[in-house]
C-alpha cells in the first residue's frame, strides 16, 4: 500500500464521520503509520494540517447545509462538532466572514474547502498520479556506495538547516546510473570510469523545501532546484526484507506497467519513506515513481 492510499484511508474516515473527535494517534493508527510520519504526510499530501483540515472541512460542509437544507443552525453545529450555536458562529465568522444566519438568509456562495481525492486511478497496486513542481534542496555523490554517501550529506545538512522540523518528502535516483557511467564527470568536473568488478555510480537524494527557502549554495555542496511535474505511475515496495529486493520490486513495477499497456516517460524516483540507510536500521519501505505519457 502507498503512503497516498494509507492517507486515503483517514481522509474517507474524516469525511464519514466530520463530527467525531478523534486524537492525531487514532488517525496514525487508521494509516498504519508512527504519529510524526502521519503528520508529514498528510501536511504534505493535503496541504493542511490535520487539525485545520478538519475544521475547514466542518465549516464547509456546515455551510452547504446552511444553505440547502432548513435543519436548525444548531443541529449543524452540533453535527460539526461545535458544542455550542454561540462557537459555531464564532469560527463561522471567522472562515468566511460571516454568519450562519446571514448566509442562510441570502444564500450567498462561500468559498470553502472540497473533499480531497488523492488516488485517481489504480491498476494492480499502481497508482497514477498527477505531480506537481515543487522545489527542492538536492546532492549527488558517485562512488561505490551513493546512497547511504549521499543520504548521509544530505540527512546532516537537513539538520542543521532545520529542515527536518517541518513537514517534507524525500525523493532519489541514479544519477548516473551504473549503465551511464562510462567517462562521466562529476559537478566539479572530475571522470569517474566504471571499474570492472564494483562499478561506480550516481545516486542524488532530494528534498522539499518552500519556494521561497534561500536558495544560495551554502559551501556544503547542497544545491537547489525545481523537480518537474508529471503524470506518474507509483508503486510501493518494502526495502530490506531480501536480497536485491529494490531491483526486484523495478523489475516487477515495470512488468505491470507493460501488462496494463502504460507506456513510460524518462523520468523515474524513489520516494524514500521512514528509513535511516544504516546497520541500526536495515529495513524501510520505498514508493517507485515511473513518468508515464
Amino acid at each position: 500500500m502507498t503512503f497516498y492510499e494509507q492517507i486515503q484511508l483517514v481522509l474517507d474516515e474524516m469525511e464519514s464521520n466530520l463530527g467525531k473527535k478523534m486524537s492525531i494517534g487514532d488517525y496514525a493508527g487508521l494509516a498504519c503509520m508512527s504519529e510524526a510520519t502521519f503528520y508529514r504526510y498528510f501536511t504534505a499530501l493535503t496541504g493542511f494540517s490535520v487539525k485545520e483540515y478538519l475544521r475547514r472541512r466542518r465549516l464547509s460542509v456546515a455551510a452547504e447545509s446552511l444553505k440547502k437544507s432548513q435543519r436548525t443552525i444548531l443541529d449543524i453545529a452540533l453535527e460539526a462538532g461545535y458544542e455550542s450555536h454561540e462557537s459555531f458562529t464564532r469560527a463561522f465568522q471567522r472562515e468566511f466572514g460571516i454568519n450562519p444566519s446571514s448566509i442562510r438568509k441570502s444564500r450567498l456562495p462561500v468559498r470553502g474547502i472540497n473533499r480531497k481525492q488523492l488516488i485517481e486511478e489504480q491498476y494492480m497496486g499502481i497508482l497514477i498520479k498527477e505531480l506537481h513542481d515543487r522545489s527542492v534542496a538536492y546532492y549527488r555523490v558517485i562512488s561505490k556506495s551513493p546512497e547511504r554517501d549521499a543520504w548521509n550529506h544530505i540527512k546532516r545538512w537537513s539538520e542543521e538547516t532545520g529542515l527536518f522540523d517541518k513537514p517534507y518528502r524525500i525523493f532519489g535516483y541514479n544519477n548516473p546510473s551504473p549503465e551511464e557511467m562510462t567517462n562521466k564527470k562529476d559537478r566539479e568536473g572530475n571522470e569517474y570510469p566504471a571499474t570492472i568488478g564494483h562499478p561506480e555510480y550516481g545516486y542524488e537524494f532530494m528534498i522539499t523545501v518552500d519556494s521561497d527557502y534561500p536558495s544560495e549554495e551554502d559551501g556544503r555542496g547542497v544545491d537547489f532546484k525545481t523537480m518537474k511535474g508529471g503524470r506518474f505511475a507509483v508503486m510501493s515496495i518494502g526495502v530490506g526484507c531480501e536480497e536485491n529486493d529494490i531491483a526486484k520490486g523495478w523489475g516487477k513495477f515495470n512488468a505491470l506497467l507493460k501488462e496494463g499497456g502504460y507506456k513510460a516517460g524518462g523520468r523515474w524516483y524513489e520516494e524514500h519513506l521512514d528509513f535511516d540507510i544504516s546497520p541500526e536500521n536495515p529495513n524501510w519501505r520505498m514508493d517507485l515513481y515511473v513518468e508515464i505519457e
